[in-house]
């Protein structure tokens, strides 16, 4: 790497790895080093209302929500943005980022995941997001094998 270029490691977690890691193959733990240009690719950016755009970390945002036509993207803070995309949208930008639709109307970010748990009629699933989100979101039954696949160990 040349003088003057900025650069930052990424960590390897069981659940997800950045797609320039993944292409490697490497199974190794060390982190790679990325330039400030791939990790500008490793943002999304939001279409809000007034033609305004905004660019957010994928690793900030605990779930994407269908509603109507546009998706309400939920970050820590206490009001989420609404993207004026649909959902459909949206999950091939933040699928390679962790994320897992497990219902029609919702998508997660696996890693903000606190407890998958039987709901009260004990046959079908849901699961708890991490504070100060504290979500319980439905997790459909053909979604539930997709689920129990992605906290697979490698």
């Amino acid at each position: 790497m040349g003088p003057g270029i900025n650069a930052r490691a990424c960590c390897f977690t069981n659940l997800w790895r950045p797609p320039c890691c993944a292409e490697t193959g490497s199974e190794s733990r060390e982190p790679r080093v990325h330039t400030e240009v791939e990790w500008a690719l490793d943002r999304v950016v939001l279409h809000l209302d007034d033609g305004l755009r905004q660019v957010v970390d994928p690793a900030d945002v605990y779930y994407l929500e269908a509603r109507d036509e546009d998706t309400l993207v939920r970050l820590r803070s206490a009001r989420p943005l609404a993207d004026m995309r649909p959902l459909r949208e949206l999950v091939p930008l933040f699928a390679p980022h962790g994320f897992l639709q497990i219902h029609r109307e919702h998508v997660v970010n696996l890693r903000r995941i606190r407890e998958i748990r039987r709901r009260d009629e004990g046959r079908d699933w849901e699961v708890k997001l991490e504070p100060p989100v504290n979500r319980v979101l439905p997790v459909s039954r053909g979604a539930l094998a997709k689920l129990w696949k992605a906290f697979e160990a490698d």
